[in-house]
């Protein structure tokens, strides 16, 4: 009998600790680091941003130097073009989303980070500058898609929404870059996103998109091109103006273009406004592409008709 009483009363204090203890569950995973242990400090932001570091484009790098020269480094455009029967099976690549939950992941969760309100700044710039050169790639390839700023679960209604007009979705991208121009600081280490840099890009991708307009009336976007040149002309303005930068000149034309690409260090070179660093102790390669990414070979009409 007092057998039965010791395990009815075992059961009942078991059962009382499992009930009292509602967040048994709840628990941050063990191998990975969960949102709720992460995104406290500077240095978890700043960790995080690296890991949102990019490499150059390297496709069909292997039919450079070949009679079959690639005329662009958009994998399924050439495959749509080249293809005898394209198809959404076999034109594959391009349409990852995966960068921009992670952008979009580290956006939402920054903010609880304890750091002054120019550090989030700064750090929220990054991610923005990630999330507008993101969608510039997607814009360039497919014109209209759809935006999103927040992440998404699997079984969400918005990952079937309709794509958005190119209109709408550069006029967010640009947002992006203005943000990251404001927020993003100078005098970071080598290699790092600083606010020339996010300048650099917004130039280039305004100057693309203004000039796009223009020459696409299709689009029926002409009357805006000028909106873009205008941002191009402004922001590669403040970079010559900062003083920062001056073209690489030795007083020797004939071999300073060869010495600056042949260069083993370019980290006090000043016309460097971005570069990919190596340290031989822990990294590198010697493949051309992920050093200086695709320049696309462009013949001349003449040559090709030659």
């Amino acid at each position: 009998m007092k057998t039965i009483i010791y395990i009815c009363i075992s059961l009942v204090l078991g059962l009382s600790v499992m009930s009292c203890n509602d967040s048994f569950l709840d628990r941050q995973p063990q191998t990975e680091i969960g949102a709720g242990s992460y995104f406290n400090t500077e240095e978890d932001l700043k960790m995080y941003c690296y890991g949102l570091l990019d490499t150059p484009a390297y496709n069909y790098v292997a039919d450079a130097g070949t009679d079959d020269q690639a005329t662009t480094d958009n994998v399924e455009v050439k495959n749509i073009m080249t293809s005898t029967n394209p198809s959404s099976a076999t034109i594959t690549s391009g349409w990852s989303w995966q960068r921009l939950y992670n952008i979009n992941f580290f956006l939402e969760h920054c903010k609880k980070a304890n750091v002054p309100s120019d550090v989030l700044a700064h750090y929220a710039g990054i991610a923005r500058y990630y999330r507008a050169s993101f969608y510039m790639d997607k814009v360039k390839r497919y014109s209209d898609v759809p935006w999103y700023e927040t992440t998404l679960a699997a079984n969400d209604s918005a990952l079937y929404k309709a794509r958005d007009s190119r209109d709408y979705v550069v006029k967010k991208i640009f947002a992006d870059f203005q943000y990251a121009a404001d927020s993003v600081k100078t005098g970071q280490p080598k290699g790092a996103i600083d606010k020339w840099i996010v300048l650099a890009t917004m130039a280039r991708q305004a100057l693309y998109e203004g000039t796009y307009r223009k020459y696409h009336s299709e689009l029926n976007l002409q009357s805006s091109a000028d909106t873009y040149l205008q941002m191009a002309e402004q922001a590669a303005t403040e970079i010559m103006n900062s003083g920062t930068f001056k073209l690489y000149n030795t007083g020797h034309p004939e071999s300073d273009y060869a010495t600056l690409f042949n260069s083993l260090d370019l980290s006090t070179n000043p016309e460097m406004i971005q570069a990919h660093y190596y340290d031989k102790a822990t990294a590198g390669n010697g493949f051309w592409a992920y050093m200086f990414g695709n320049y696309i070979p462009c013949p001349t009409k003449d040559l090709v008709q030659a």
